[in-house]
C-alpha cells in the first residue's frame, strides 16, 4: 500500500472532484468504539473487515464511507489525490436528513400515484396535513451542516430532531463525521434504531404498515458532502464543482454476492439512456468484454444461491445452471459458432428488459420463474402474467448479451486479483473505481421501494447528465431516500416473501 504521494503541480489543476461520487455508509448498534469498519473501495474485493460484521457483544458494526479528493489537469488527466500528504487541508461539510415520514405513503410500484403528485396521502396524515412534504419541518430530521477538517478530526454528530404528533421534539441520531490520518473524510451511519414515540413506555409497539408506520422514525438518511481544499504552500483555494453524496443505509453481511442489476448497473444504464434515445436503431453498446461484461453478470445466480433457495437449486454447486463449472465456462466463453446454440440458450432465459416500450407485449408472456431473475419486480410479489412483478436487468445488460449470444465479443485475458487497497491501482483508475466499489454491493433492482434508494434511481432528473454518477443539485438532501419503507425493518421483514 503506497503511503506517500508524490507532489502534484498546483499550477496545473483545473478541476477537483471528491470519490466515491455516492458513498454508502450502513448503520449498526455497536457502540464499541471500534466497532465499524471501512466499505468497499476496490471492486470486485469484498473482504471480511478485520473487526468482523459483529462486536464481542453481538452488536452489528458499522461501515463507514470515506470520501477522498482527487485533482484533474484541463484535459481530464488525474494529477493525484489531494491531502495531507500532498501538502493540502481539507474542510469538509456534511448535511443529512430523513424525509421518509414527512413524504407519501409508498404506494406500491412505478404506478399513476406513487410519485408526487399523483399522490396525496400522507405519511403522518395528522400532522401539518396542509402543507407540502417538502415544507413538513416537524416530520423533517435534518442535521444541518456539519464540519471537520484536518487529520484524526474527533466525531462531530449528525443529529436532528424529530416531533411527529408530539409537541416536544425527539433527538434522532443519524450517523457521525470525523477524518483519518490523511483528511479524508468519515461518515459513519446511525445506530439503525427504528421507535416509535406514540408511547414512551412501551417504545416498541405494532408496526401498524407495511412500509408507512405512522409516528415512527429511524436513522436512515442521505445528503451532500462538500470539500474546500487548500494548497499549504501556495495557500490556494479549491472547490468541487460538483456535491458528493452519501447514503445512510441499512445492514449488509453477504459481501461478494451481487444482485443481478447492481445500483452502479442501474445508475450506467440511466446515462446511457441518452445515446439510445438519440441513435435509435443505430445504437450500439461498443465493445463487449467476456471478462469485462458478460462473466460478472453470469456468475451472480450462482452467487445468489449461498443465500436464496431458489437460486441453489437452479445455479447452486450441484445444479445444472451452476455456470462456476468449467464445462460451463469454457462454453459460454468460447465465441465460435459451434458454441452459439448455447450462448443463445442461456440469452433465451433472460427475462427482457422494463426500459424499452418495444419489449411490454413480449415481456406480457415472460411473467413466469422459466425465464430470469426469478426474482419480484418493482411491483411486489411474483404473479403469473403481470410482467411489472417480475424482475429484469437493464437495457444495457440485456443489449451486451445480445451481442455475447451472437459471438460479437472478445475473450482476452483474465484480469488480476483486484489488489487490497485503492492506492495499489494505477492512478488514472482511483476515482472511477471508488465509485464502482460503493455501488456494486447494492440492490439496483427490484425496487419495492428498495433497499439502498427507490424508483428515482430509475430517473434521468435524478442525476447531473454531463457527469456520470452525480447526483442533481436539484435533488436536496433526503431526498434519495425518501420513497423508502418507514421504518427500514419492516421492509426486509416482508422481503421473506416479496423478493
Amino acid at each position: 500500500m503506497a503511503s506517500l504521494q508524490e507532489a502534484i503541480d498546483v499550477s496545473a489543476i483545473h478541476t477537483v472532484r471528491i470519490y466515491p461520487r455516492i458513498g454508502i455508509a450502513r448503520v449498526g448498534n455497536s457502540v464499541s468504539p471500534s466497532g465499524w469498519y471501512y466499505g468497499p473501495e476496490v471492486p470486485g474485493r469484498f473482504d471480511e473487515p478485520e473487526v468482523g460484521f459483529k462486536d464481542h457483544n453481538g452488536a452489528v458494526n458499522r461501515q463507514a464511507a470515506r470520501f477522498r479528493v482527487y485533482a484533474f489537469d484541463a484535459k481530464g488527466t488525474v494529477l493525484g489525490e489531494l491531502n495531507s500528504q500532498s501538502g493540502f487541508d481539507l474542510n469538509w461539510a456534511v448535511e443529512v436528513t430523513n424525509r421518509k415520514p414527512a413524504w407519501y405513503t409508498f404506494m406500491g410500484g412505478q404506478q399513476p400515484g406513487a410519485f408526487e403528485p399523483g399522490n396525496t396521502t400522507l405519511r403522518n396524515p395528522t400532522v401539518q396535513p396542509d402543507l407540502p412534504p417538502e415544507k413538513r419541518d416537524k416530520l423533517t430530521i435534518a442535521s444541518g451542516v456539519k464540519q471537520v477538517r484536518g487529520t484524526h478530526a474527533d466525531p462531530v454528530a449528525l443529529q436532528g430532531q424529530f416531533y411527529g404528533s408530539k409537541d416536544v421534539p425527539t433527538d434522532v441520531y443519524l450517523g457521525e463525521i470525523s477524518t483519518d490520518g490523511s483528511g479524508r473524510l468519515v461518515v459513519l451511519a446511525g445506530r439503525g434504531h427504528s421507535y416509535s414515540i406514540t408511547d414512551k413506555d412501551q417504545p416498541y409497539p405494532w408496526i401498524l404498515t407495511d412500509f408507512d408506520s405512522p409516528d415512527w422514525i429511524d436513522d436512515t438518511c442521505d445528503g451532500r458532502v462538500n470539500v474546500q481544499i487548500q494548497h499549504r504552500d501556495s495557500h490556494r483555494v479549491f472547490v468541487p464543482r460538483e456535491a458528493a453524496r452519501v447514503i445512510g443505509a441499512t445492514p449488509k453481511f453477504a459481501f461478494g454476492i451481487y444482485a443481478p442489476t447492481s445500483l452502479y448497473d442501474l445508475m450506467e444504464d440511466v446515462y446511457e439512456r441518452e445515446k439510445r434515445t438519440s441513435f435509435g436503431e443505430a445504437y450500439d453498446v461498443g465493445v463487449v468484454g467476456w471478462y469485462k461484461h458478460i462473466w460478472p453478470l453470469l456468475q451472480r445466480p450462482s452467487l445468489i444461491s449461498w443465500v436464496n433457495g431458489q437460486a441453489n437449486r437452479g445455479h447452486g454447486p450441484n445444479a445444472n445452471g451452476n455456470f462456476f463449472d468449467p464445462q460451463w465456462q469454457e462454453w459460454l466463453s468460447d465465441p465460435r459458432k459451434e458454441r452459439e446454440a448455447i450462448r443463445k440458450g442461456v440469452l433465451g432465459r433472460i427475462r427482457l428488459p422494463t426500459t424499452n416500450g418495444k419489449y411490454d407485449r413480449a415481456r406480457a408472456g415472460q411473467a413466469f420463474p422459466y425465464f430470469m431473475p426469478w426474482l419480484s419486480g418493482d411491483n411486489g410479489r411474483t404473479t403469473y402474467g403481470d410482467p411489472t412483478t417480475f424482475s429484469s436487468i437493464t437495457e444495457l445488460q440485456y443489449d451486451r448479451l445480445v451481442k455475447w449470444s451472437k459471438g460479437d465479443f472478445i475473450v482476452g485475458r483474465p484480469p488480476p486479483p483486484p489488489p487490497p487497497h485503492i492506492e495499489d491501482l494505477p492512478l488514472q483508475m482511483q476515482p472511477n473505481a471508488l465509485t464502482k466499489a460503493s455501488l456494486e454491493s447494492t440492490i439496483g433492482a427490484p425496487l419495492y421501494p428498495g433497499i439502498e434508494l427507490s424508483w428515482n434511481a430509475e430517473q434521468s432528473e435524478t442525476y447531473n447528465l454531463d457527469v456520470p454518477f452525480t447526483i442533481s443539485d436539484n435533488v436536496r438532501p433526503g431526498d434519495l431516500t425518501k420513497y423508502l419503507s418507514l421504518p427500514w425493518q419492516s421492509d426486509f421483514y416482508m422481503c421473506r416473501s416479496y423478493w
